[in-house]
């Protein structure tokens, strides 16, 4: 009598069995996927750090050629003997007319920033708008980028009139900063009682007075330079967003919006916002509102680069007072390091 072959029984996952593969996979990619996305914020978050403490380095390189640091910006109404700008040959204030310039400090820091070819190919004596510097201002500076800020068109587009010179400047493409200097405090949050009165001019004031030719030596710092804000983060622009990464429903330009890299308005001075970045003043001093405000994508506050080179990260849950004490450059305040 014949033998039978055995039935072959087909190895195969029964319909619960996959279920439960997926099921697993899924929660696993769900346990993976924060702790990669975690990790990768910390590499951009340590760039973002070597940048500021490259921005820190060209200041200080630029300080030891010129025994001062420059101004954050130098307008065409201002006057600035110390670095030859808006002057004649011998020192002279020049009339108004097309002349004069108006400019941001990156593109004076240009060759301390391994960036001489952009230098040489700027032409210093006319304004940053003029169509002799399109392209070197449409250069973006990969140092002048923070990697948390999110990716998009990161020029801006500027026209306008000089009302000084009475240059008509039409479709100007900036390179856009996330790094920007906080020129001191408004006095709206004086008025409101947020920080007391004082005197909160920042280490790197802009040059915007006819009679002003505004640098800061070492000495003159003397709320010390570890305690002082040389230049920080002001991301996102020329998108406008509000709290907690939200673009602004109405996209409105104004110049803390601008955010060229060469662009006079790219500076700043702190308003203070509420929570939800709506309305100033407040007590919201970070990442409220990027309209003329430090504002970071990084959870919990945003890098600052000091005066003495060090890069250091502020919370958004400091004290406004205590921000605006590290604004000022001479204001005579004790800052403890752990208050922010």
């Amino acid at each position: 009598m014949p033998v039978l072959p055995k039935s072959r029984r087909r190895q195969a996952f029964t319909l619960i069995e996959l279920l439960v593969v997926i099921a697993i996979i899924a929660v696993l990619i769900s346990l993976l996927l924060p702790a990669v996305q975690a990790a990768r914020e910390a590499a951009r978050r340590a760039q973002c750090v070597n940048n500021l403490k490259q921005i820190g380095l060209a200041l200080h390189n630029f300080e030891n050629s010129n025994n001062f640091f420059p101004p954050s910006a130098i307008k065409s109404t201002g006057n600035q003997p110390s670095m030859n700008i808006n002057v004649d040959s011998a020192g002279n204030p020049l009339p108004k007319g097309r002349d004069r310039v108006s400019m941001y400090m990156f593109a004076f820091l240009l060759p301390y920033m391994e960036q001489t070819p952009l230098y040489n190919a700027f032409n210093m004596k006319r304004d940053v708008r003029d169509p002799i510097n399109s392209t070197v201002i449409a250069s973006q500076i990969n140092t002048l980028l923070c990697p948390s800020s999110p990716s998009g068109d990161k020029y801006h587009v500027y026209s306008a009139t000089d009302s000084w010179t009475k240059q008509t400047y039409t479709n100007v493409r900036f390179a856009v900063s996330d790094y920007a200097v906080n020129n001191g405090v408004e006095d709206g949050l004086i008025a409101a009682g947020f920080i007391p009165p004082g005197d909160y001019l920042s280490m790197l004031f802009n040059t915007h007075s006819a009679s002003f030719d505004f640098k800061t030596r070492i000495a003159e710092v003397t709320d010390g330079l570890s305690n002082t804000f040389m230049v920080s983060e002001n991301a996102g622009r020329p998108t406008y967003y509000l709290a907690n990464g939200r673009v602004a429903p109405v996209q409105k330009y104004s110049e803390g919006i601008a955010g060229g890299w060469a662009d006079y308005a790219t500076g700043y001075t702190t308003h203070g916002f509420t929570l939800d970045g709506s309305a100033s003043p407040g007590p919201c001093h970070t990442s409220c509102n990027n309209n003329n405000e430090t504002y970071a994508f990084h959870v919990g506050g945003s890098n600052h680069v000091f005066g003495d080179g060090s890069v250091r990260f502020v919370k958004t849950t400091t004290s406004i007072r205590i921000f605006a004490q590290l604004i000022s450059r001479a204001n005579g305040e004790v800052i403890s390091s752990d208050s922010y």
